[in-house]
């Protein structure tokens, strides 16, 4: 199993947006020290708690910071650019970060971003639209695209203009993700179709369960294998010496307060799914999600979690780490890093496709 870390950012409202750059980056200097295989930077525009309009400036700061980490959009939203940009910048990110570079893409969930653009609920359309437009730029070869949403004339070559020229570094571009929270994510049925990698936002072991199952049954209705080693699978993860520590931490540090004063409330209000299965969402609260539901404790009870849900769920290549806003506590939040890869981390080695 490999491990990752999300950077939402998962921030308080009233940070100033250079601190919560600045913490963004020290949690990716971390993850490469430590040895996590990748780090997701988000992109959101209407909410307080998730400031991050632009993934791909956060992707290309880290690149200069970093060594070996892979660096991920989680994810570029396409209905809220251009296509034809956004299909460069990739370009160009892949070149900047040497190809440790994976182009998450999405279609955008945050019914106030929808609202702010205009996009009239048709974003799972225009994300479709939009891939057709960007894995045809990526081709190099001159096309025309009359769409819905977007009309292109890519050109031919052009020897006085030398271009268009610029070509994507991995071939035949970067890995292409898609992240996934609902049960029977259109997102994922779009990525199995195309042979995309999947990310999932999870909230239980029967949850991942049936969006892995739509998942794979849209690549068998296109004709592709899947494998569950390609499965990123994101949860909420603290570790500490003891399980009472790290349950401490959570319930009164940011993690807490963030469940406990937004995501709850934006859980109940966009989907009405209790974050713990079995339980009236009206009386869940971070404390009984950190006891019960997430990844949180010491090593022993980490790993226990892990290898309970990788067995439920019937298997995940990549444990992705939610990343929350602990400045005031840096240490602390170091040190789950640290405890995850170096005391879980071989603890669940042993969960491989296929042993679950």
């Amino acid at each position: 199993m490999k491990f990752g870390i999300f950077n939402a950012p998962y921030a308080d409202p009233a940070s100033p947006l250079q601190d919560v750059i600045e913490w963004s980056l020290q949690v990716a200097r971390w993850g490469d020290e430590l040895g996590f295989e990748e780090i997701w930077f988000a992109e959101h525009y209407t909410t307080g708690w998730q400031n991050s309009p632009a993934p791909e400036l956060l992707i290309a700061a880290a690149a200069r910071e970093t060594t070996n980490i892979t660096l991920a959009a989680g994810a570029h939203l396409v209905p809220y650019q251009h296509p034809v940009a956004l299909a460069y910048r990739i370009m160009a990110l892949d070149h900047l970060t040497g190809g440790r570079y994976i182009a998450g893409v999405g279609a955008g969930s945050y019914p106030a971003d929808v609202r702010l653009f205009q996009t009239d609920g048709n974003n799972a359309e225009m994300l479709t639209e939009g891939l057709d437009i960007m894995t045809r730029i990526w081709a190099g070869e001159p096309f025309e695209f009359r769409g819905k949403y977007w009309a292109v004339e890519f050109p031919a070559y052009d020897e006085y203009f030398a271009g268009p020229a610029l070509r994507p570094l991995q071939s035949p571009h970067p890995p292409i993700a898609i992240a996934g929270s609902s049960a029977k994510s259109k997102g994922f049925q779009t990525a199995g179709e195309r042979g995309f990698l999947p990310l999932s936002f999870g909230m239980s072991a029967a949850h991942l369960r049936s969006q892995w199952e739509g998942y794979a049954e849209a690549a068998k209705n296109s004709g592709r294998q899947v494998s569950r080693d390609d499965w990123r699978v994101c949860r909420e993860v603290f570790v500490a010496e003891t399980d009472e520590e790290a349950i401490d931490l959570v319930t009164n540090g940011f993690m807490g307060r963030f469940y406990d004063e937004f995501m709850i409330m934006a859980y109940q209000y966009s989907s009405g799914t209790s974050l713990a299965p079995g339980v009236p969402m009206e009386d869940v609260t971070a404390e009984l999600l950190a006891r019960d539901v997430w990844l949180v404790g010491s090593p022993e009870t980490v790993a226990q979690r892990i290898t309970a849900e990788y067995e439920e769920s019937g298997g995940f290549g990549t444990l992705v780490a939610f990343d929350f806003d602990y400045r005031d506590k840096p240490d602390a939040y170091r040190r789950s890093l640290e405890l995850l890869m170096t005391e879980v981390a071989p603890k669940v080695a042993h969960l491989e496709k296929g042993q679950a």
